[in-house]
């Protein structure tokens, strides 16, 4: 089970960090805001909620497209709401932008929208088809709603290492692209794009430091201790690695468009 104050613990400590190590973040918020533009005719003066607004990386390019428009900008951790505030400083001086810290795993913000999109967060909601039924519910008439999330085939080989050494796998339990879908029923016009996306690393140890740096580590209150991790990075190396000892990690992204 996902904890969210735990969730929100890693990545207020990582918030400051977060735009240097966020690599793969960063790629595929641009990639979902085309996937977005090429979805969407909504005209500007709107009521935009965005969930899970991290550091800005999605904020910036929503922020320009709908200048006109009133913004609640939510997330659950008080730290990236700190950082941004100072990425969208220039942005915000010129636009109605409120902030609230949210866990939306609970509850979302008060209020009717007109657009409400969310980039790469909802991997950390353990109750989807709950947080789908309020998200439906804040949407005024045809509505729309957009949103990235990390699914099922992502971190293959880190997950079937865990398995090889008989050690239950420590992170988000993340939910097949299928089920998100048929979990949607109650919207209209459901677009979605699969992506998947690989990065390199020289070492197991250099891509589990990547995860911790950009706050996205365990969620939950099982701890592995020093003997099991060192289990699992040997697993891991033995068994996943290139010839050269590099490691390759995969992501499953799914974007998906829809309207109430």
């Amino acid at each position: 089970m996902i904890n969210s104050n735990i969730v929100a613990s890693n990545f207020s400590r990582k918030s400051s960090s977060y735009n240097i190590e966020a690599i793969f973040q960063k790629d595929i918020a641009k990639k979902f805001f085309k996937f977005s533009s090429t979805h969407s005719n909504r005209k500007n003066n709107l009521n935009i909620l965005e969930l899970g607004c991290g550091t800005g990386f999605l904020t910036i390019p929503f922020l320009q497209k709908y200048s006109n428009s009133n913004f609640l900008l939510s997330d659950i951790a008080p730290g990236m709401i700190k950082e941004n505030k100072k990425t969208t400083s220039l942005l915000r001086s010129m636009q109605n932008v409120n902030y609230e810290i949210c866990d939306i795993s609970k509850n979302l913000p008060s209020g009717h929208f007109d657009f409400i999109y969310s980039g790469l967060t909802f991997q950390w909601v353990s109750e989807l088809d709950t947080l789908f039924e309020k998200i439906n519910l804040a949407l005024n008439d045809k509505g729309s709603f957009q949103f990235s999330m990390i699914t099922k085939n992502t971190f293959t080989d880190l997950q079937k290492s865990f398995k090889l050494c008989n050690i239950e796998y420590s992170g988000p339990k993340m939910v097949s692209t299928q089920y998100v879908i048929d979990i949607l029923s109650k919207f209209k016009n459901l677009k979605h794009q699969i992506v998947t996306y690989n990065e390199k690393y020289s070492s197991v140890m250099q891509f589990l430091k990547r995860i911790q740096q950009t706050g996205a580590g365990n969620p939950n209150k099982t701890h592995l201790s020093p003997k099991s991790l060192k289990k699992i990075l040997k697993t891991y190396q033995n068994n996943f690695a290139e010839s050269n000892g590099d490691i390759i990690v995969q992501y499953e992204v799914l974007f998906i468009s829809a309207q109430k």
